[in-house]
């Protein structure tokens, strides 16, 4: 394998199509490094956001109708968690495998990206270099560790799919300038724009990165362009759906929540600023994925210093793409590319997290293609005279050597996965002042069953003075004191979590507040004070909360209230037919009455 270009005095031969069998080959290679790399991804648990997207949505609990799937704004990743739903319900392996197909797919479409683009550069000349490059390209891409979060992380399919429509209808573009069929290519397009439209915002510079991929790689860009206009329509056809959807969050009188302009964690002025300094950090990450972190709590910046600096970096780096992309050069458009599909989520639109690294899933194959094309082209340099052979095997083997060790340590990632205790500590070890990772971290030990080893982690919580999670620490607090049967304690942290939270506010306030009416109905219920339980639990349970409501209904029972019982019992089926309980205590209720 070799990564030196082909030399200056070859001239392209027609195009024509790669030998079929070396490209099975190539591709079968991919899949099974990609399969051993994530093996252990298979072993891996619910996290964080997972509970929302899919615990708690009860939108994926059924199939059909699909009009019901149109209210979200990414209704194709959300029908696809209903599919696995549908087939095996919350056993996470099923998740863990529709994650790994999508990400070995985009790794295919990657491949074929390359590999026409190698084509549309030197035509039908070295063709086992460009087969060579590519196969190297989406190895890198497919195992690399900052990958992981948005392929062994169940609920960032978004990203993934949204990927695999960008990834797509620049493959089938990039097939159509190669073939001269545009026709052949159109219904492929259509059907990838709108998958990814329908997955994640991160898709709606896919037509103009198209567009200059047109424009830099065609022979004839004007007129090649204007008889591929059906490909461009195909791709534009989504925003039908696309703009409106999006509009809410970014228009005039934005909705407030986790992003957009209505977002109230940050402005957008302190969004940008605060971005280079990411952005940095995931160039980093691509070249040197050392640490990794599943939650970077990362924090609006105002040192002047690590605004502008950065941000001068960032700027110098734009520029230079855009002159290179002026001049029709392939690195100007990687360049370029790189920033269109982070715009979405690094500019200026406001999101709850600044930094989080699924959102450099696709943006990592520029960076890679980036890397590779300067590795070839300084392979291939004539600068090195006599040694220029040396060289060029010498850089060929440093790629392919990159390669395993890769794979090796998005191996040690997907382990981190395997367990939200191990997830939580990684994290802190990278962010040791994050107050979310201490809280979820407490959480994971609470359900371990860790009770006293919880305790410190949401106490770091209340020290650290984030005044949205202090209701969730005090609800730790309060089960850990009732699982030591520390009544007293317990009590009084549910009652401090349910002011905070009415005082506080925010998405997950009722739920909070449910849960520790809950676990003071729990608190009075071992205390024998089955009465002042009741009303706990009722108030639990007028929150939505299903646990609270089949044990009103049980403590009603206890009371002698049957008819009051029987009608909670009726009312958690009605809306949980899976509670099993609920249906053998109304059953016996029935019975005896």
């Amino acid at each position: 394998m070799s990564l030196s270009p082909p030399p200056a005095d070859r001239r392209p031969t027609p195009d024509g199509p790669s030998p079929r069998a070396a490209v099975v080959a190539r591709l079968l290679l991919l899949i099974g490094f990609t399969s051993i790399t994530y093996a252990a991804s298979f072993e891996g648990a619910f996290h964080f956001d997972d509970y929302g997207t899919l615990h708690f949505n009860r939108a994926i609990r059924r199939l059909w109708p699909l009009d019901d799937y149109l209210t979200n704004s990414r209704p194709i990743a959300q029908w696809t968690f209903a599919v696995n739903y549908a087939l095996h319900e919350l056993q996470p392996f099923g998740y863990h495998v529709v994650n790994l197909a999508i990400h070995v797919t985009c790794g295919t479409f990657l491949f074929g990206l390359v590999l026409s683009t190698h084509r549309l550069m030197f035509g039908g000349a070295a063709e086992e270099r460009g087969l060579n490059l590519a196969t190297l390209v989406a190895a890198i891409w497919l195992v690399h560790p900052l990958a992981t979060q948005a392929v062994t992380y169940i609920c960032q399919r978004y990203e993934s799919l949204a990927a695999l429509g960008y990834l797509g209808v620049l493959w089938l573009l990039s097939r159509a300038m190669v073939t001269g069929r545009v026709w052949r290519f159109l219904p492929g397009v259509l059907l990838l724009s709108w998958v990814g439209f329908l997955s994640k915002e991160t898709m709606a510079t896919a037509p103009l990165a198209a567009w200059l991929y047109d424009w830099v790689f065609s022979r004839h860009a004007a007129t090649r362009i204007r008889s591929r206009w059906p490909l461009y329509l195909a791709m534009l056809s989504p925003l039908v759906w696309f703009a409106p959807s999006v509009w809410r969050w970014v228009g005039p009188g934005a909705q407030s929540g986790a992003m957009g302009f209505g977002f109230k964690g940050a402005t957008p002025w302190e969004y940008l600023r605060s971005q280079p300094e990411v952005l940095l950090h995931y160039l980093r990450l691509a070249v040197c994925p050392d640490r990794l972190c599943f939650d970077y709590g990362w924090m609006v910046q105002h040192d002047p210093w690590r605004i502008y600096g950065p941000g001068l970096v960032i700027v110098t780096l734009l520029l230079s793409g855009l002159w290179l992309l002026w001049r029709r050069r392939p690195l100007g458009w990687l360049i370029v590319t790189f920033f269109l599909i982070l715009a979405p989520t690094s500019s200026i639109v406001p999101i709850a997290d600044l930094a989080v690294e699924h959102r450099m899933y696709l943006p990592l194959a520029a960076v890679v293609c980036g890397v590779a094309l300067g590795a070839a082209r300084l392979a291939g340099s004539t600068t090195w005279g006599r040694w220029q052979p040396t060289c060029g095997s010498i850089l060929t083997l440093v790629a392919v050597a990159t390669v395993p060790l890769l794979m090796w340590r998005t191996h040690l990632r997907n382990l981190d996965y395997t367990s939200g205790v191990r997830l939580w500590e990684q994290t802190l070890a990278a962010r040791p002042d994050n107050a979310r990772a201490h809280l979820f971290f407490g959480m994971e030990l609470h359900d371990a069953g860790r009770f006293a080893e919880a305790i410190p982690a949401f106490q770091e919580t209340l020290r650290l003075r984030r005044l949205n999670l202090t209701g969730e620490a005090y609800l730790g607090l309060g089960f850990c004191a009732f699982e030591t049967r520390d009544w007293a304690n317990a009590e009084q942290f549910l009652r401090a979590a349910i002011t905070n939270k009415q005082r506080v506010g925010g998405a997950w306030a009722d739920f909070t507040i449910a849960r520790a009416h809950n676990g003071l109905g729990g608190v009075y219920h071992e205390q024998r004070r089955i009465p002042e339980s009741l009303v706990e639990f009722q108030q639990a349970a007028d929150l939505g909360l299903p646990d609270a409501r089949y044990n009103a209904a049980d403590a009603a029972e206890r009371l002698g209230r049957y008819d009051e019982a029987m009608a909670g019992y009726e009312l958690l089926l009605e809306e949980q037919p899976q509670f099993t309980r609920a249906a053998r205590r109304l059953a016996w209720l029935l019975a005896v009455r």
